[in-house]
């Protein structure tokens, strides 16, 4: 989960990559809550997170700046499990689909 200022993103381009229990945001106060459930086994689950912040936290640094490939990236593995070929992948997202492939 993402926790962003509202003036730091733009809700509308945020919302348009929603996907019911998967990709989830919502106004909290002044806040937006940016919540992402993947499994890679086609479910909903958990990932164990020990470790891997610090290889992650560029994923929130790329969507606070508009980048929204990483959402893409989820859709997209949540939809057919293969990688988007519309863009290059972030060091950051690469090593998400590590993670999510041996969680």
């Amino acid at each position: 989960m993402f926790k962003y200022n509202n003036e730091q993103i733009n809700w509308g381009e945020l919302k348009k990559h929603s996907i019911k229990h998967v990709i989830d945001c919502e106004i909290v106060v002044e806040n937006i809550l940016l919540d992402i459930n993947f499994n890679s086994e086609g479910g909903f689950g958990w990932i164990e997170g020990e470790g891997m912040l610090p290889d992650l936290l560029p994923i929130y640094e790329e969507i606070k700046s508009g980048d929204y490939g990483f959402l893409r990236l989820v859709a997209s593995l949540d939809n057919d499990g293969e990688k988007p070929t519309d863009h290059v992948l972030s060091e950051a997202q690469e090593t998400f689909i590590k993670y999510a492939e041996a969680g």
